[in-house]
């Protein structure tokens, strides 16, 4: 996969997560445009996207609601400073 195709599916996913609502992982499955994609293709998706994220001061968390497994989108308080 490319590095174009990696930064479409990350943006799609953010756009999902960008409401600050927490959102299935179902959901964020059919951002990865694939049938055939299973939740460990996601799971890599969300790792390289947190790595992304950590010098923003924002995170994607993992969260447990109604017996479903759901991600959100968050702003930390004890962010890093940007580096500049």
């Amino acid at each position: 996969m490319s590095d174009n195709e990696y930064k479409t599916i990350h943006q799609r996913i953010l756009e999902v997560l960008a409401d600050g609502e927490p959102h299935h992982r179902d959901e964020l499955l059919k951002c990865l445009g694939d049938e055939l994609a299973d939740f460990s293709a996601l799971n890599n998706h969300l790792f390289r996207l947190r790595k992304e994220l950590e010098d923003t001061g924002e995170a994607i968390v993992c969260e447990l609601r109604r017996r479903q497994i759901c991600y959100r989108q968050v702003k930390l308080l004890n962010a890093k400073p940007a580096k500049g």
